[in-house]
C-alpha cells in the first residue's frame, strides 16, 4: 500500500496533519509532543504500536483529526482494511469536506468497489485540496488508476495520471506509467489518440460557458466539465466541438454509456468523413460487445475414474496431443500442478507428406489441463476457453479416449467476438511443414474469412444486418466503416497482415488514402492515421517528427512506413531513431532472410556511429527467439561466446535473457520448450513441430564448459 501519506519530520510550524490546513501551533498544539511521537514510530515502521498508541489518545481526545488521519493510515498499513473503510467513513463524517478524509474513502473504495464507484469522491477530494497537493492524495489516484486499468477504463486512468504527472513534474513515476500507457500494445489507436480537448471556436455567444468547462476539465474536476458541456450542448447541439470534448470528458469519468452517446451525435453532424469513421470506431471500442457479436464461452470439466488408460489412449490419437507447456508453469497456490497440458483438434492431423489446405488442416478446439487423483479430488480433465459449437466434439474425444469419463460439469467462463475468434484460429500443421506453407494458408484463410465469410455474418452493430447489406445502405455505412477499423485492430493484435482496403473495395465501401501531411501537420494527425502518411514528401524533420510520435504511442504500421523511410535516407545517417528503426524493423520483418540484413546493417552503422557489437548481438538473439529460429539462435550464441564471453557481463547478460525468454527458470534448470513459446506468439495458426533436429541450444554453463557434452535444452525435432 502506498504510505505518500506518512508524516514527515514536524514542529509547531508544520502544516496539522489532520488536513486542516493550519499550522499545528494553531490547530493541535496540545498534541504536539505526541504527534512527534507517533512520527518516530512511523519512520521505526512501528505500526501495531503506534496504532495503539493513536487509538489511547483518542480516548481523551476524540474527533481530532489528526488522530483519525492518522488511524486510517496505520490501519491500511497493517493490512486491517475493513477497519481502514469504517475509520475513513467516520472520518469524513465528523470532518465533511476534509480532503484527506475524502482522499482515504477515495482510495479504499477502490480497492472495494473498484476505480469508477471511486471517481465522484476522488473529485470532492482534488476539489478540497485546492492548491495542496497531498501525499494522501497522490495515493488515493495511483490507487484509483490501477483499479480503473483493471476494471478495463482506459481512458480515465490515462486522464488521471496525466492530471497527477502535471502537478508533480516530469521526474515523477506517474509520468513513467503515462508514457507505458500510450505506448501500451493491447489499445487501439484509436482510443490512445493523444489529443486532447478542442479550443472554444472564437466567434461563438457561448463561448465563456465552454472556456470555463475547459478549465474545469484541466484541473481533473470532470464532473463539473461535464455538467456545463452538457448544457451548453442544448444552445449549441450542432457545434462538432462540444460534442468530442463532451465525449472525451466522460470517458475521462469512466461513463461509456454516455460517451458514446456524445460521439454518436458528434459523428452524425457535418464533420469530414475520417472524423466520423473514428468517433463510431470509439464508441465501439468503449462498448462491452463491439460488433454485437458475442458468443459465450466455457471452462468444461470431465472427472476421470481411470487416468492411465485416458493418457494411453490420449497418446495414440491423431486429434489429442500433449502440449510442450511444461505443466509447472500452470500451478496455483493450493494446489498442485497438472500432470499434462493437451491440445485437441477439430480433425486428425496430416502425416508427414500429406497435401495442406484450409479443409484438410486441424484447428486447435481446446487447450486442456489433466490432473491426477488429489486427496479429495478424484482426477480430472479441464478444458478451457472452449466454444459452444464445440462442445459435442469434445465430449466425443474424452469418452473415446476411455479412463470412464464422468458427466461433464460446465461453467460459462467468459464471452468472446466471434469474428475475433475466427481471426484467432489456431491451427496444428503436420509435422515437417514449413513457414512458407504455413504462411500461404495463413493468408488463404484470412482472405477467405474477410472477403467471403465475414461479410455474410448477421452482426448486431448493424441491427442483424449483414457487413455487406448495411454497406449499401447509406445511415449504415459509418458504422460498416467503424467496424472495420475494429478489425484492423484485432489483426495488428494476432499479427496477421491484411489489407483491410480490399475488404472496403469487397463491400463498395470509400478506401484509406494516402494523407499528404503537407496540408496537415503531422503532429496534429489521429494517431490511427500516420500509417497513411506519404513519408517519402516529408523534410527530414517532419520525418522524426511522424516517427517519434509513432513509437511513444505504439504505433507499429507507421513505425515500419517512417522508419523505412528513415533507413533509406543517408542525410539521417548516425542518427539514434535511425538506429532504434533498425531494430525495430528488424523485429517487423516478415522474411528471416530481410530481418537478418536489416540488424547487419544497424550493426555496421551502430559500430560506426560507437556502439557496442555485443549490444548488437543481443539485439539479434532476442529477436531470433521471438521468431523460434533455432540455427540463428545456436549461430549467435556460439559468436557471443567466441567473441564477446571475456566481456565483463556478458554471460550473466547471456542467462538472464534465456530466463526472460522463459527457457531457463532463475535457478538455471529448463523452464518452457522453446515451441510453446512459438504457438502462444502466433494466434492464427501453430506450426507442428520439424522432424529434423534443428540444433542444440546452450545454457550458460554449457557454453562456459570445457569438457564432454554440453547441456541441450529441448529445440522442436528433439522429441
Amino acid at each position: 500500500m502506498p504510505t505518500h501519506g506518512t508524516p514527515m519530520a514536524i514542529d509547531a510550524y508544520s502544516p496539522c496533519p489532520g488536513g486542516s490546513g493550519k499550522k499545528i501551533k494553531f490547530c493541535c498544539k496540545d498534541l504536539l509532543g505526541d504527534l512527534q511521537k507517533i512520527e518516530r514510530m512511523l519512520e521505526a515502521e512501528q505500526y501495531m504500536a503506534c496504532l495503539a498508541h493513536v487509538e489511547r489518545l483518542e480516548q481523551s481526545n476524540p474527533d481530532r483529526a489528526c488522530l483519525m488521519a492518522t488511524k486510517t493510515i496505520l490501519l491500511r498499513l497493517t493490512g486491517r482494511m475493513d477497519e481502514a473503510r469504517l475509520a475513513a467513513a467516520a472520518f469524513l463524517d465528523k470532518h465533511p469536506g476534509n480532503p484527506l478524509a475524502l482522499s482515504d474513502v477515495a482510495l479504499l473504495t477502490a480497492t472495494k468497489e473498484g476505480g469508477k464507484a471511486s471517481l465522484p469522491i476522488l473529485e470532492e477530494a482534488i476539489v478540497a485540496s485546492e492548491d495542496a497537493f497531498s501525499g494522501r492524495l497522490y495515493d488515493a489516484i495511483t490507487v484509483v488508476v490501477q483499479a480503473l486499468l483493471s476494471e478495463g477504463h482506459f481512458l480515465a486512468a490515462r486522464a488521471l495520471t496525466l492530471f497527477q504527472a502535471s502537478v508533480m513534474g516530469h521526474k515523477d513515476s506517474s509520468v513513467e506509467l503515462l508514457l507505458r500507457l500510450n505506448a501500451a500494445q493491447g489499445v487501439s489507436l484509436v482510443v490512445k489518440d493523444g489529443r486532447g480537448l478542442q479550443q472554444c471556436p472564437n466567434d461563438v455567444p457561448w463561448k465563456a460557458e465552454f472556456d470555463e468547462a475547459f478549465r474545469l476539465a484541466g484541473l481533473a474536476r470532470f464532473s463539473e466539465a461535464e455538467r456545463k458541456l452538457a448544457a451548453l450542448s442544448e444552445a449549441a447541439g450542432q457545434s462538432p466541438t462540444v460534442w468530442r470534448n463532451l465525449a472525451k470528458i466522460r470517458s475521462w469519468m469512466a461513463d461509456n454509456d454516455g460517451a458514446i452517446d456524445a460521439l454518436r451525435r458528434y459523428a452524425a453532424l457535418d464533420i469530414n468523413r475520417d472524423d466520423a469513421v473514428e468517433a463510431e470506431a470509439l464508441a465501439l471500442f468503449l462498448a462491452e460487445d463491439p460488433l454485437g457479436d458475442q458468443i459465450e464461452v466455457f471452462d468444461v470439466i470431465y472427472p476421470i475414474a481411470d487416468p492411465d488408460t485416458l493418457q494411453a489412449r490420449f497418446s495414440a490419437s491423431h486429434q489429442v496431443a500433449e502440449s510442450p507447456v511444461d505443466p509447472r508453469v500452470l500451478e496455483q497456490e493450493g494446489s498442485p500442478p497438472p500432470k499434462s497440458v493437451h491440445l485437441f483438434f477439430d480433425k486428425p492431423v496430416p502425416k508427414p507428406g500429406d497435401p495442406l489446405d484450409l479443409k484438410t488442416i486441424p484447428r486447435v478446439i481446446c487447450h486442456a489441463l489433466f490432473y491426477g487423483k488429489e486427496t479429495d479430488r478424484a482426477a480430472r480433465l479441464e478444458c478451457v476457453d472452449l466454444a459452444e459449437s464445440d462442445r459435442p466434439l469434445i465430449g466425443d474425444l474424452a469418452r473415446a479416449a476411455g479412463g470412464e469419463v464422468g458427466a461433464e460439469k460446465v461453467d460459462v467462463s467468459g464471452r468472446t467476438s466471434r469474428t475475433r475468434d475466427m481471426l484467432n484460429r489456431e491451427w496444428r500443421l503436420s509435422d515437417g511443414a514449413t513457414r512458407e506453407e504455413f504462411q500461404k494458408l495463413a493468408d488463404a484463410y484470412l482472405e477467405d474469412v474477410l472477403l467471403r465469410s465475414w461479410p455474410e455474418m448477421p452482426l448486431g452493430l448493424l441491427d442483424g444486418k449483414t457487413p455487406r447489406e448495411a454497406a449499401r445502405d447509406g445511415t449504415a455505412r459509418r458504422r460498416v466503416l467503424a467496424a472495420i477499423l475494429v478489425v484492423d485492430f484485432w489483426l495488428e493484435q494476432s499479427g496477421a497482415r491484411f489489407d483491410t482496403n480490399r475488404l472496403r473495395s469487397e463491400l463498395g465501401l470509400p478506401t484509406l488514402e494516402t494523407i499528404d501531411a503537407s496540408e496537415t501537420p503531422i503532429a496534429a494527425l489521429p494517431l490511427v492515421r500516420l500509417a497513411r502518411v506519404d513519408a517519402a514528401r516529408l523534410p527530414d524533420d517532419e520525418l522524426l517528427t511522424g516517427y517519434r510520435r509513432a513509437v511513444a504511442f505504439g504505433a507499429q504500421a507507421a513505425v515500419e512506413r517512417f522508419g523505412r523511410e528513415m533507413i533509406a535516407r543517408e542525410t539521417l545517417a548516425g542518427r539514434e531513431e535511425r538506429l532504434q528503426a533498425y531494430r525495430l524493423l528488424s523485429r517487423m520483418a516478415d522474411d528471416p532472410a530481410e530481418a537478418r540484413q536489416i540488424v547487419q546493417s544497424g550493426r555496421q552503422e551502430g559500430i560506426q556511429a560507437g556502439g557496442s557489437c555485443a549490444d548488437w548481438d543481443f539485439w539479434e538473439l532476442s529477436m531470433w527467439f521471438e521468431r523460434m529460429e533455432v540455427e540463428e539462435i545456436n549461430r549467435l550464441i556460439d559468436h557471443i561466446h567466441r567473441q564477446h564471453a571475456s566481456e565483463q557481463g556478458v554471460v550473466q547478460r547471456l542467462a538472464q535473457l534465456l530466463v526472460q525468454m522463459g527457457l531457463l527458470r532463475p535457478d538455471g534448470t529448463p523452464a518452457l520448450h522453446p515451441s510453446a513459446a512459438a504457438r502462444s506468439s502466433s494466434p492464427i495458426a501453430v506450426p507442428g513441430d520439424e522432424a529434423e533436429d534443428s540444433g542444440r541450444l546452450w545454457t550458460p554453463d554449457g557454453v562456459a564448459g570445457s569438457e564432454g557434452e554440453k547441456p541441450k535444452l529441448w529445440t522442436p525435432g528433439m522429441d
